[in-house]
């Protein structure tokens, strides 16, 4: 084993420490005019910033509400076109109208979704980006940022 240099070995931890906290405070300017070391930010979150956020958490939520009885109309309907696909007369145009009824489906839901580990296997789809972005917006204590507004 490497022998410490002599210089290492003979300083004293108070003044290895005193060292660091010197180099800490001038990296960061503290103590030089600078309000707070290190990261900057608002200090605390104003009641405006609050009403932003539940306003805009409140809009997502009547989305979510929208596409989600969308969802519910959707199977409804599906489920009083499948007595017409056993008709001949209107079979074809009953299995069309199931296929673009799915395709919206589809494009609001992840159809696919059986377990828990299949939101790892599958897209997300709009209710669930909705949702990931509303859970975003209650957890912040910021205003929403300008991406998040609807």
């Amino acid at each position: 084993m490497e022998a410490l240099p002599a210089t290492f070995g003979s300083r004293r931890n108070e003044d290895i420490a005193l060292d660091m906290m010197k180099f800490i405070a001038s990296t960061t300017q503290y103590g030089r005019g600078a309000t707070t070391p290190g990261f900057t930010g608002t200090t605390s979150p104003k009641p405006e910033d609050y009403a932003a956020q539940l306003a805009l958490a409140l809009q997502i939520r009547d989305k979510l509400s929208v596409i989600n009885q969308a969802v519910i109309d959707i199977r409804e309907a599906k489920k009083q076109l499948a007595r017409f696909e056993k008709e001949e007369k209107v079979k074809d145009a009953a299995k069309a109208l199931d296929n673009k009824l799915t395709e919206v489906e589809e494009a609001l839901y992840q159809t696919k979704l059986k377990a828990g580990e299949d939101a790892l296997n599958f897209p997300i789809k709009l209710n669930n980006k909705l949702a990931a972005l509303k859970s975003d917006v209650e957890e912040s204590d910021t205003a929403p940022a300008q991406q998040e507004q609807m």
